[in-house]
């Protein structure tokens, strides 16, 4: 996944092979491999790859809107911006200290802090978590997710699925 800034708004690029059979989610332009690589290209690097680098057959590719704060809303705030048979994405936002009660996923996810910081309680112990640093979490943990007191946290959740990953040669 890559993370490029475009005007001030941040746009997730979510890459699933073969996942094209379905249609983009709400929000979401399905474009090319080669197509998200320029516009990649563009915004960070001086020289372009070749774009044979960037095509994949069946490959998918959705750039995705995330938000930079948690702006009026509900107390506890929940949006997919992704869902396909490799992965979700969803935006939970928790305003005004709100807490994620304590929950478990059958999936593997990665729960990131992408404006506030709080606090990922998983197995007994404490996680500190902010836009620098997530937390990973194995299927079935059962977890549930602190802002700081009084604060609003803005959480990037990603729940992987498909086949699992081959080990390293």
């Amino acid at each position: 996944m890559t993370f490029v800034s475009r005007l001030g708004v941040l746009t997730l690029v979510a890459c699933a092979a073969s996942a094209c059979a379905g249609s983009p989610p709400p929000g979401a332009k399905c474009v090319s491999a080669e197509e998200a690589h320029h516009a990649h290209d563009e915004h960070a690097h001086e020289a372009k790859a070749p774009a044979s680098a960037a095509k994949a057959e069946g490959a998918r590719v959705d750039p995705l809107t995330i938000p930079r704060e948690a702006g009026p809303g509900e107390p506890l705030e929940v949006k997919v911006l992704l869902d396909n048979p490799f992965m979700k994405v969803v935006i939970i936002t928790l305003r005004a200290g709100t807490v994620l009660p304590m929950h478990t996923a059958p999936v593997p996810v990665t729960i990131q802090a992408l404006a506030g910081a709080g606090t990922v309680r998983a197995n007994g112990s404490d996680t500190r978590i902010d836009h620098e640093h997530l937390v990973a979490l194995s299927p079935d943990v059962p977890h549930e997710v602190m802002p700081d007191a009084g604060t609003d946290l803005v959480l990037l959740v990603q729940q992987m699925r498909g086949a699992p990953a081959k080990p390293a040669p």
